[in-house]
């Protein structure tokens, strides 16, 4: 046996409660945030950083089997962009978006939240958008779009409709 590893049972997490307590801390990190009214690199990159890490630590609590399958399977409404048909890769990334998608046209589309986590994670494009205070009626959200064959859509995923609170609870 490994030192300090003494009575550690084996699987990817032995004890969920530990990552969880974390998700809950990005998650109330997040809030916060959306009264914030001065806005710095710093603050935008931190919101980046929270949903990324989160988004990965929801992938790998499922793929432990410590979030049940009715939450990793829980369909998420979004906005959907066509391509125009030239394809994001990483030589690309920080061309506007207009040159890739059709962002005046939009259809609607679900993905599970398992879906949405491997997009965010692989995503070669990211970005908090809705501007820093959103207009009312508009709703703070996410941009991603993943490897490129995924990019024939552009997914617009709004934050405040993904939810962990107290769902799928196991340990």
């Amino acid at each position: 046996m490994m030192a300090g590893f003494k009575g550690r049972k084996g699987g990817m997490i032995s004890e969920s409660w530990y990552w969880r307590t974390d998700l809950m801390k990005f998650a109330s990190s997040l809030r916060k945030r959306a009264s914030q009214k001065r806005w710095t690199d710093r603050s935008l990159c931190r919101c980046e950083q929270l949903i990324m890490i989160g988004f990965f630590y929801v992938r790998k609590l499922i793929d432990s089997r410590k979030l049940s399958r009715d939450f990793a399977d829980r369909q998420i409404k979004l906005k959907a962009y066509p391509s125009i048909g030239k394809h994001v890769h990483l030589m690309n990334v920080h061309h506007h978006l207009d040159e890739f998608f059709d962002m005046g046209t939009h259809r609607h589309k679900t993905l599970k939240i398992e879906q949405i986590a491997n997009q965010v994670i692989h995503s070669y494009i990211f970005y908090l958008d809705g501007g820093i205070r959103p207009t009312p009626g508009h709703r703070r959200s996410i941009r991603c779009c993943a490897r490129p064959g995924a990019s024939r859509t552009f997914p617009f995923v709004c934050n405040k409709d993904i939810r962990t609170r107290g769902e799928g609870r196991r340990r």
